[in-house]
């Protein structure tokens, strides 16, 4: 009454096999992918592709349009490289100095 009953070890275990679910998920996922990007690439008119390369800003308005879109699209990479520096720096002073107890210092 209460006490734990013994049970006997299963004779065959069968695992599966490392890889080959892994493959069919990926054939899945890669096939749902370029399904999904030539719907998009589809739908494209000559007027979306030159929004989308100007990044949604609107058509220049003056000559000087060119350039000032060549600076925020500069300052854009700029922010992401050093966002993405920062971020790396981060995670890698979590991993670095993590504890291994569940104690805080």
């Amino acid at each position: 009454m209460g006490g734990r009953t013994e049970r006997p070890a299963p004779e065959k275990v069968t695992l599966p096999r490392p890889g080959v679910g892994s493959r069919s998920r990926l054939r899945s996922a890669l096939l749902g992918l370029s399904i999904l990007s030539l719907l998009f690439l589809t739908g494209c008119s000559q007027e979306l592709v030159a929004q989308i390369k100007r990044l949604g800003f609107p058509p220049p308005a003056g000559d000087r349009g060119e350039h000032i879109l060549s600076l925020w699209i500069g300052s854009w990479i700029a922010a992401f490289a050093v966002g993405f520096i920062v971020l790396g720096l981060i995670l890698w002073s979590a991993n670095r100095y993590k504890t291994k107890h569940a104690k805080m210092p």
